[in-house]
């Protein structure tokens, strides 16, 4: 006999109680569809009662597998509300289930029910946090896993799709961590983290360790690209006022130049400016290698907004891009009169198809701390959005968006690969000073070789010296 059921609405989120089902060698996270065969007969009589209600149960884990019957002890404390989807009697008289896991429940008492198990129970509301963003990390997570799914050869292509497309960052990281070959006590652990920051973190942490394991089975040594690597991430912050800003007016001290275009002698335009002493701190905890930044003062970020946007001609990089270091802010400078339109051909002031403007519109930045990894090349919009728009509600209305189209503000770590130029960089061992992304929230205008990003670079041993006038920009689109 098979019973095919329709999907009842949500479980209360009041005291309840509900039959328990304990599993063996295994944890169900909300968001799996699993098929269980259940042959104990307290289980089946723990079935038989969600059959007869709403078709709840509670799926805990045994804190030892060989007990046949195990205790109200021996279950762990935590566990999934989980949807009984179908039913089927087998010969034997076992029973085989398809469920699918609904929410966390904490088990607050076990009633006095002696056929089966049954608890009382208070589903467990997630905590979304905000520090850091976890928006932020859960592309991280998904890179780790897209190289552990690699590594491992045992997950589908489907699964990693189905994760790059997520929309709920709090069932990604339990999707992750339940395709995670790891030891129960690991997996339990990761239930039991209400805070998602904290669950994304916890899922990465065993996929470091798992990805060693692999690779110290296969007698593999661990590559320099797949090490985290620190990254500062920068949100714009609308409506506020802050130095750290794309566009606007540059906070130039009087007495350092207005940087030209060291060929046609025009004036670059201002792209950027990043107040240092705000930044967060780096490396990362057990980050490997992490550049520093100096704790004050500011940069600014200029480059020669052509019509062509090849800063590789017209007398190359270095005369097409700057990066001014400033020990402190003064007040905003207004483009010298010469300035050139924005998107103006080379060697000309301005065009048929230019609007006059000579600078961006202004939003400030807020920054925060990511790990980057070189497998970061993909990363899902309806995940990703929130950790670089302006309304942090955004990325909910954004599932129907095409790919790739949030921005990615970013100093440090690893930059977006576009059609190689960032990979090669990296592999050269250069830093990446700033990337800025194509972003046409700040201005309609802001954007870089057909939605593409611009690149600060710069040599490991020029940014000990601060010698930050030795850097350069790259551009490419995808």
């Amino acid at each position: 006999m098979t019973v095919e059921t329709t999907p009842p609405m949500n479980p209360s989120r009041e005291r309840r109680a509900m039959p328990v089902l304990p599993l063996r060698g295994m944890v169900i996270f909300p968001g799996m569809i699993v098929p269980l065969f259940v042959g104990r007969e307290r289980s089946r009589r723990a079935l038989g009662a969600a059959m007869a209600g709403d078709m709840l149960i509670l799926f805990t884990t045994q804190k030892a597998d060989e007990e046949d019957v195990p205790t109200n002890e021996g279950l762990f404390g935590v566990g999934t509300v989980a949807r009984l989807l179908q039913l089927s009697e087998l010969p034997d008289g076992s029973m085989k289930v398809l469920a699918e896991g609904v929410e966390r429940a904490a088990v607050l008492n076990y009633t006095e029910q002696s056929e089966y198990h049954e608890a009382e129970i208070m589903v467990i509301e997630s905590q979304a946090g905000t520090q850091p963003p976890a928006e932020a990390l859960v592309h991280s997570l998904i890179a780790r896993f897209e190289e552990y799914a690699k590594a491992a050869g045992t997950i589908a292509p489907n699964v990693v799709d189905a994760i790059r497309r997520g929309a709920d960052i709090g069932r990604i990281a339990d999707t992750v961590a339940s395709h995670i070959a790891a030891e129960i006590a690991d997996k339990q652990a990761i239930l039991e983290t209400t805070s998602v920051p904290e669950r994304i973190e916890k899922t990465m942490s065993l996929l470091d360790k798992r990805a060693v394991a692999l690779r110290k089975m296969r007698g593999q040594r661990e590559p320099e690209s797949n090490k985290p690597t620190p990254a500062i991430w920068f949100r714009r912050q609308g409506g506020k006022v802050s130095l750290s800003k794309l566009g606007g007016l540059p906070s130039l001290p009087s007495d350092l130049e207005w940087p030209k275009q060291r060929q046609s002698g025009t004036p670059l335009h201002f792209l950027a400016q990043i107040d240092l002493s705000h930044l967060p701190a780096t490396p990362l905890k057990n980050a490997r290698g992490a550049p520093s930044l100096p704790r004050s003062g500011l940069l600014f970020f200029f480059a020669d907004m052509v019509e062509e946007m090849l800063w590789d001609d017209n007398g190359g990089a270095l005369a097409n891009t700057r990066v001014i270091f400033a020990g402190h802010a003064g007040p905003e400078r207004s483009p010298p009169e010469d300035m050139p339109d924005i998107g103006h051909p080379f060697g000309e002031m301005t065009s048929a198809y230019t609007s006059g403007k000579t600078f961006f519109a202004q939003a400030a930045l807020e920054p925060y701390v990511i790990e980057t990894l070189a497998a970061m090349t993909a990363i899902p919009d309806e995940v990703a959005v929130a950790a670089a728009e302006d309304d942090p509600d955004r990325w909910n209305r954004r599932k129907a968006a095409k790919p790739r189209d949030w921005p990615a503000h970013q100093m440090l770590g690893i930059g977006r690969d576009i059609q190689g130029t960032a990979g090669k960089a990296h592999a050269e061992g250069l830093v990446l000073l700033f990337q800025i992304d194509s972003d046409m929230a700040v201005d309609e205008g802001f954007v870089f070789c057909d939605m593409g990003a611009a690149q600060f670079w710069i040599k490991p041993a020029d940014l000990v010296a601060g010698r930050f006038n030795d850097a350069w920009a790259t551009t490419e689109g995808g």
